[in-house]
């Protein structure tokens, strides 16, 4: 049987020697990309869209793409199904023929390509219909719990939401923004589809939240105003996406990965006018 090429994120997991037959024409493959494609901001940023986009290009009538863990996987295979590409799942140790994606989770060259990719995947779950009734100006983003997967080491790199950075105070905040008149919704995006948190994030006008794979989601969004809490300044590879999307943003440092939030500071922030980084 002919071997057909692979799409591959050329990160410190990848594990095939097999020399590239092609790659994209902005890849950088001496320069190894961090995280994992199994954690949601560089799977969405640095596997799905760019492979999106090189496909896009290529026309290939079949192709293999890598397994991305038990989360990322369905929404890849959503993904392409819906985009209607012929390909298969295959793992590391099966590659042939790797092509290497661009580093979009750092960086993009082209906002014209990024964005055609973007629509292509708001296209692919425009008829999804998880939560068709989330419109909020204001979001609150709330962590998920860590599957078993990312916590009893089958995971590439050990983590997942609330096990890695967590706003233990929702229920309070929530409480006392509801008292003092003001309307926001407490959202859980890893309990949704991304059709959901599509939908989510580009009818929301501010956002709120500790920094985490969730933000990945400013992509679909063409005008936000966030305020970010953040243990680990400074969140270089973010501050990239925040500043290729013209996102309005607010870090609020804090000292510890899990901690209760001053409910008046949300307040105030969800009261402000919108103000350039």
């Amino acid at each position: 049987m002919s071997a057909w090429p692979t799409y591959v994120r050329d990160d410190h997991f990848l594990s095939t020697n097999r020399q590239p037959v092609n790659q994209a024409l902005n890849a950088t493959p001496s320069q190894k990309s961090g995280g994992s494609r199994e954690h949601y901001y560089h799977f969405l940023l640095g596997y799905l869209l760019p492979l999106v986009h090189e496909q896009e290009k290529r026309q290939l009538p079949y192709f293999r793409v890598l397994e991305c863990g038990p989360l990322m996987t369905p929404i890849l295979n959503r993904t392409l199904s819906s985009l209607g590409y012929r390909y298969e799942i295959t793992r590391n140790e099966a590659i042939e023929e790797p092509i290497i994606l661009e580093k979009w989770d750092y960086t993009w060259h082209c906002d014209d390509a990024a964005n055609t990719a973007i629509q292509r995947v708001k296209d692919a779950w425009a008829t999804d219909s998880c939560c068709q009734g989330v419109e909020a100006d204001n979001l609150l983003l709330v962590r998920s719990e860590p599957p078993s997967y990312y916590i009893n080491g089958q995971a590439e790199i050990q983590g997942y939401g609330t096990s890695r950075r967590e706003i233990t105070n929702w229920r309070a905040i929530q409480d006392h923004l509801d008292a003092s008149g003001i309307h926001a919704t407490a959202y859980e995006p890893g309990c949704h589809s991304l059709g959901c948190q599509i939908r989510a994030f580009q009818r929301a006008k501010k956002v709120v939240g500790i920094r985490g794979a969730e933000w990945a989601n400013i992509v679909w969004s063409d005008e936000l105003d966030v305020l970010i809490f953040d243990p680990h300044p400074p969140a270089t590879t973010l501050l990239s996406l925040l500043r290729r999307k013209k996102t309005t943003y607010h870090f609020h440092y804090i000292d510890q990965e899990r901690c209760a939030i001053n409910p008046g500071l949300i307040y105030d922030y969800l009261l402000s006018k919108d103000q350039p980084a």
